[in-house]
């Protein structure tokens, strides 16, 4: 419908505690903004989102993941819990921030916000790759889920529970989408005894989650990285994942 949504999380303050979600509806025929809104984040919702911890800090913490527009003219936002420690100082977002336009007239490849930045989607990845001699632990947790109507108002929320970490690689941690029309599939690692298992949990339109069985019956040893995973076909997927040092590829379909 040539109508573009523009949205961040949103502080009061400088360097502040996350409030809510910002957005504004920009209509490319008529050239003008059709609506600016925001959600405040209710305690209910922030306990929700991190149940450890601070509530005033609980989306400090959180990144915008995945924005999709709704044929209805709604949106729906996934956004995930990252940080990293090095040496035991965890950094914050404001400290990623730091070549941002917020702070730098000038944009830089070493920039996570720059358009052409080579590091991804984390945003620790200018650290990682300017200390390659302390050792860093990254952290990708809870995936908060928002629903919003084509007039802004959040229909529901939900947040998909999970605890991961690497030490010196953020490759195995994360998580990664397939849509099959009726429901999206969210893919990531947890931790099983001394092995990484790849599960399975499903989101429907209606915000309800359900926990399906984890996969059993991959070749032992192989590391999945799903947050690489490319979706192929209506319920295909191809992942990528290490084997005894190699890079190899697993294709998964869905019934």
């Amino acid at each position: 419908n040539k109508h573009y949504l523009v949205t961040s999380f949103y502080s009061k303050l400088r360097r502040g505690n996350i409030d809510g979600l910002y957005y504004s509806v920009w209509d490319k025929f008529q050239d003008k903004e059709l609506a600016t809104m925001n959600t405040i984040f209710t305690p209910d919702f922030r306990a929700d989102a991190k149940m450890e911890g601070n509530q005033k800090e609980a989306f400090n913490d959180f990144f915008l993941k995945n924005i999709v527009l709704k044929k209805d003219g709604g949106f729906f936002i996934a956004a995930e819990a990252a940080y990293s420690t090095s040496r035991g100082n965890a950094l914050n977002r404001w400290d990623y921030l730091y070549g941002s336009p917020y702070y730098s007239s000038v944009y830089t490849p070493m920039d996570y916000y720059s358009y052409y930045s080579p590091l991804g989607y984390y945003p620790w990845s200018r650290y990682s790759m300017m200390n390659n001699n302390a050792v860093t632990r990254y952290f990708a947790d809870n995936v908060v889920l928002l629903s919003f109507d084509n007039k802004g108002k959040m229909e529901w929320s939900n947040v998909i529970r999970k605890s991961q970490f690497d030490d010196n690689s953020d490759n195995f941690i994360g998580y990664g989408i397939l849509n099959t029309g009726d429901k999206a599939h969210f893919l990531f690692n947890i931790q099983d005894k001394r092995d990484m298992v790849l599960s399975d949990q499903s989101l429907y339109p209606d915000g309800q989650i359900d926990r399906n069985p984890t996969f059993k019956n991959m070749d032992k040893g192989h590391e999945f990285m799903p947050r690489y995973g490319k979706q192929v076909g209506a319920r295909q997927m191809i992942i990528p994942c290490q084997y005894r040092g190699s890079t190899c590829f697993a294709k998964i379909e869905f019934n």
